[in-house]
């Protein structure tokens, strides 16, 4: 009794016949691993972003749901790609507290219950505000932060977060426009 089996040459010649070359072969799984190195890099480019996107969240009141911190992440997103500043946000149910912040983050603080509001504006983006101030006759961080803790006594705190981005949006844009 044999241990293999004698080769049966027709299946081969067949077989070569119908096999790409080495070279197509070695080009196809080379484009197949680099999709695939490409799709799993987009992947976690995203899930990057969704992480970094949570981690600058907190909401220790627990009023916020879970599609408005998805709305606020993709808020933040959207500021951070436009005016390259990260955006860190804090609901907090006593004293406001500040963080340790990286340089570059803006970092909105709200205590809802207590009516206080903090805004922190990094470098470049405090000295547009400074330039805006001067030319309206008054500090638009402190005007900005007034404006959010009396926002915070009628408003959801949601609602005023947003609309501070928004304001801060629209001087930046304005600033960048002169």
């Amino acid at each position: 009794m044999a241990f293999w089996r004698k080769r049966n040459r027709a299946v081969e010649r067949a077989t070569a016949e119908v096999m790409r070359p080495l070279p197509v072969r070695w080009a196809l799984m080379l484009g197949l691993f680099a999709i695939t190195g490409a799709l799993w890099w987009n992947h976690f480019d995203h899930r990057l972003n969704d992480i970094k996107a949570e981690s600058a969240f907190w909401d220790e009141t627990g009023t916020w749901s879970a599609a408005d911190r998805r709305s606020l992440a993709l808020r933040a997103r959207a500021f951070r790609q436009h005016w390259g500043l990260d955006v860190a946000a804090h609901v907090r149910s006593g004293p406001l507290q500040l963080p340790r912040l990286k340089e570059g983050v803006l970092f909105i603080g709200m205590a809802p219950q207590r009516g206080e509001a903090m805004l922190i504006v990094p470098g470049l983006a405090s000295t547009a505000l400074k330039a805006e101030g001067a030319r309206q006759g008054r500090d638009m961080r402190l005007a900005l932060e007034e404006d959010l803790g009396l926002c915070l006594r009628d408003t959801p705190s949601k609602d005023c977060l947003l609309r501070t981005l928004d304001s801060l949006d629209a001087l930046f844009a304005s600033h960048g426009e002169h």
